[in-house]
C-alpha cells in the first residue's frame, strides 16, 4: 500500500506551498488576483512554448507571454473585447511566426531535416492555438472572480467553489485510483486514470463543493446542479492536457512543483472547469444564485 502512495509527501508539501502562495491573491482580489493570473499565464506559456515547439526562437517565447500577459492586464482593468482581441491577435502572430522558422530555405537543411507542409501545418496549431487553449481560461479566471476586494462578495464565492471541487476531486481520485486501481478509463490517453479514480474524485469532489456551498447558504440541490458538471469538466480538462502530453511525448510540462511537475500539470483541471463556469455565468447570470 505504501508504494501506492510513494510521492504523496511530497505532493502534500507543494500543494501547501502553492496553497499559501496563491491563497492570498485570491482571498484579497482585486490587483492582487490580477498579478498572480499575470504570473500564471507567463508560466503556463513559458512551459507550452519549451514543450511543443523544439526549435522555439527568443521571438517564440517573447510573443505569445507578451500576448497574454497584456490581455491579462486589460482584463483586470476591465477592458475584456480588448483583452479578447490580444489573444487572437497573438495566437495569429504565434502561428505566423512558428510557419516562418519551419519554412526555412531548403538549400540550408539536409535533406532530412526538410519539414514536410503536414509538419509546418501541425507546429502552426501547436503554436497559435495553444494561446487560446492557455490564454482563455486564465481570463475565465479574471471573470469568475471579478474585480472585487476580500472575501465577502459574488466573486470570491464563486472561485473557491469551483476551486474546491477540483482540488477535491483531484484528491479523492488520487487516493481512490491508488488505492483502488481497477479498469482504466482510457489507457492510450492517460495509462493511470482508472474508473475508480474518477468515481472517488466525483464523490470527493462533490462533498468538499457541497460544503462550501452550504457554508455559503446555497441551496443544495443548486449545488450539486452546479459540482457534478464542474467537476467533469476538470476531468475533461486533465485528459486534455494528458493528450497534448502523450501527443508531444513528454511526461511533465516542467519541474517547478516537485511532486507536481510544471504550473500547467496542477492547473490543467482547474483551467478548462472554470472556463465552463464563466461560460455559464456570462450566459446565465443568476445560475449564481449567491
Amino acid at each position: 500500500m505504501a508504494s501506492k502512495f510513494k510521492d504523496l509527501g511530497v505532493r502534500v508539501i507543494s500543494a501547501l506551498i502553492m496553497a499559501v502562495i496563491a491563497g492570498v491573491p485570491i482571498a484579497f482580489g482585486g490587483p492582487w488576483f490580477v498579478a498572480l493570473a499575470l504570473i500564471v499565464i507567463l508560466l503556463v506559456i513559458y512551459e507550452w512554448v519549451r514543450m511543443a515547439d523544439p526549435r522555439a526562437s527568443t521571438l517564440a517565447y517573447i510573443v505569445p507571454m507578451a500576448g497574454g500577459g497584456l490581455s491579462v492586464l486589460c482584463a483586470g482593468l476591465g477592458y475584456w473585447w480588448l483583452a479578447l482581441a490580444l489573444i487572437g491577435l497573438t495566437a495569429i502572430a504565434a502561428g505566423a511566426d512558428r510557419a516562418k522558422r519551419d519554412r526555412l530555405p531548403v538549400e540550408t537543411q539536409a535533406p532530412e531535416d526538410v519539414i514536410s507542409p503536414k509538419t509546418i501545418s501541425s507546429g502552426v496549431a501547436w503554436s497559435g492555438l495553444g494561446v487560446l487553449y492557455l490564454a482563455l481560461p486564465v481570463l475565465a479566471m479574471v471573470f469568475v472572480r471579478g474585480p472585487e476586494l476580500g472575501l465577502d462578495n459574488a466573486g470570491f464565492k464563486a472561485f473557491f467553489f469551483v476551486l474546491l471541487s477540483v482540488i477535491g476531486a483531484d484528491v479523492g481520485a488520487y487516493v481512490g485510483g491508488s488505492a483502488i486501481g481497477g479498469p482504466k478509463i482510457a489507457p492510450k490517453l492517460s495509462p493511470k486514470k482508472t474508473w475508480a479514480g474518477f468515481l472517488s474524485g466525483l464523490v470527493f469532489g462533490g462533498v468538499v463543493g457541497m460544503s462550501w456551498a452550504a457554508f455559503i447558504n446555497m441551496p443544495l440541490h443548486v449545488a450539486l446542479a452546479l459540482t457534478v458538471p464542474t467537476i467533469i469538466f476538470s476531468v475533461i480538462g486533465d485528459f486534455t492536457e494528458s493528450g497534448f502530453k502523450r501527443k508531444l511525448n513528454v511526461k511533465d510540462t516542467g519541474t517547478i512543483l516537485p511532486g507536481h511537475g510544471g504550473v500547467l500539470d496542477r492547473i490543467d483541471a482547474l483551467m478548462v472547469a472554470m472556463s465552463f463556469f464563466a461560460v455559464l455565468i456570462l450566459i446565465f447570470p443568476n445560475s449564481w444564485p449567491v
